[in-house]
């Protein structure tokens, strides 16, 4: 019995060990557990702690992640390396789960022993029936764009520009049918009942808000660091009044958020 559990362990490492790319997709879990895993860097982001991105090693089946660095204690000349190791527990393709190894690891799970996730694409989009989306994006101490918009079901825009932004003012626009067809997809993907933030203190980054109205429903997310989730929407949103033909509105107007802010 001994024998056959050291060959499948084995098996299990040198399978790792000679598909290295296996692990390079977008992980995500039940409570907004978000890894995305490229040939070199591993970006990783759990609720209530901080996104981080190092590089990595995948060494039989454990997964270090580590960044370099010097001090000056010595000024500067000793390099330090700090390991964030990972078990790979369980990896089928479409399943990943990581157990962690260090106190530096439990550290970046905020003390999550255990990450239970998916690849992102074998989950399938969940179609709401969207009213209405809002964004707004914040000024910071660089040239971050600061705008206010908001789309209707009817494929209208209403576009309010600030410093840094494509144009200042006020503005209206027509969305084009592929445009919004790539929003609702992108919508689809979040499962927004499940969307949510936490207490963040920042110094110079913008606050961003998302609000849906959806199934009768509206819920808005608002903080400097959205959910990882929703990162492709907010570059959409970000990208949109550029691949659009604004037209100044005749009088200045509001768009207003269910939180108020």
């Amino acid at each position: 019995m001994r024998t056959i559990l050291f060959y499948l362990l084995f098996q299990f490492t040198v399978s790792l060990a000679a598909q290295p790319v296996s692990l390079q997709k977008t992980w995500v879990g039940e409570n907004l557990e978000f890894v995305r895993i490229d040939s070199q860097w591993a970006y990783i982001e759990l609720f209530g702690v901080f996104p981080e991105q190092m590089k990595y090693k995948l060494a039989g089946d454990t997964l270090r992640l580590y960044r370099q660095g010097t001090s000056s204690r010595d000024n500067y000349k000793t390099v330090i390396t700090e390991n964030y190791d990972f078990l790979v527990i369980k990896f089928t393709g479409t399943e990943l789960e990581l157990g962690a190894l260090n106190k530096n690891a439990l550290e970046l799970t905020g003390l999550q022993k255990q990450l239970l996730l998916k690849d992102r694409k074998s989950i399938l989009p969940k179609k709401v029936a969207l009213e209405g989306i809002k964004f707004d994006h914040g000024p910071c101490f660089g040239t971050c764009p600061a705008m206010t918009l908001e789309i209707t079901n009817q494929n209208q825009l209403r576009f309010i520009g600030g410093e840094h932004a494509v144009k200042q003012g006020f503005y209206t626009a027509l969305i084009p049918d592929s445009l919004v067809s790539r929003m609702e997809q992108l919508v689809a993907e979040l499962e927004i009942d499940r969307l949510k933030t936490w207490q963040q203190t920042v110094s110079d980054a913008p606050r961003s808000a998302l609000e849906f109205h959806y199934d009768n429903k509206t819920k808005t997310i608002r903080n400097y660091f959205l959910p990882a989730i929703t990162h492709e929407l907010t570059r959409f949103m970000l990208e949109l009044p550029r691949k659009v033909s604004l037209v100044r509105a005749a009088a200045a107007f509001k768009i207003e958020f269910a939180d108020k802010q």
